[in-house]
């Protein structure tokens, strides 16, 4: 009875955060299992579903970039029913569908400038409100605030991106490589299980995103061997184009 109340009690504090709109937090992060950590292949991701947008007309961005950071299931919405598919397709947009509107007609975000900046560097996207969309998507209805989720963002990212895994990547720029000698170089750089990382192509093969799974107790390790937990298969064939 009182884990049911207790339930109860959290699902009125939800409704009552979605019906205001206000920021308060209502779940934490506390009863978060696992997180990805999505990053983009910017050259595939912008000859296809990116042509057109802001972050792909210049050209100046790095090959690899952050894309965002997303926390699994919660605990009690896992003991409401709700399955991860579900949760994955709505996060926080479950409490606010009003919020999953275009990314620029949500609310701008307030970081401090260095922050900002760096961002600015790593997530390209930012240009057409990826920001925007990714914290109110998946982390508005935390316990954290903008500042702490782009911070802790950032710095994963820029773990991966001085990591001997990125140097690989950036060596083979242009190649068709095997799927196995690029998750044998995940594996390499990171003592990993090679199940840590999903990786995502589009109808030809060309990588356009690659996402990594983390434990959240041993986040703070990353990117010790520890830290990394297993995603599902992804979407590539045997051969995949580094564009």
């Amino acid at each position: 009875m009182r884990a049911m109340l207790a339930r109860v009690a959290a699902l009125a504090v939800l409704a009552l955060w979605a019906s205001s709109g206000a920021a308060q937090a209502a779940l934490s992060l506390e009863e978060v299992d696992d997180y990805v950590l999505a990053l983009t292949w910017h050259p595939g991701f912008c000859a296809g579903a990116g042509q057109g947008r802001d972050e792909c007309r210049d050209g100046d961005a790095g090959p690899l970039v952050l894309h965002g950071l997303w926390p699994g299931l919660p605990a009690t919405l896992a003991r409401d029913g709700v399955g991860r598919g579900e949760w994955n397709r709505e996060g926080c947009f479950r409490f606010a569908p009003e919020r999953s509107g275009p990314f620029c007609s949500i609310e701008p975000l307030i970081l401090d400038r260095a922050l900002e900046l760096e961002l600015e560097r790593v997530m390209p996207g930012e240009r057409s409100c990826l920001d925007r969309y990714q914290f109110a998507k998946h982390a508005s209805c935390f316990d954290i605030s903008p500042e702490r989720y782009f911070t802790q963002a950032v710095s994963l990212f820029e773990e991966v991106e001085r990591s001997r895994f990125a140097a690989w990547l950036f060596d083979h720029r242009g190649e068709a490589v095997g799927r196995n000698a690029l998750i044998q170089a995940f594996r390499d750089a990171f003592g990993a299980d090679g199940r840590a990382l999903m990786l995502v192509c589009d109808r030809a093969d060309n990588l356009t995103e690659l996402r990594i799974g983390l434990d959240a107790r041993k986040i703070d390790e990353f990117p010790a061997s520890a830290s990394f937990s297993r995603l599902g298969t992804g979407r590539c064939g045997g051969r995949i184009t580094l564009r």
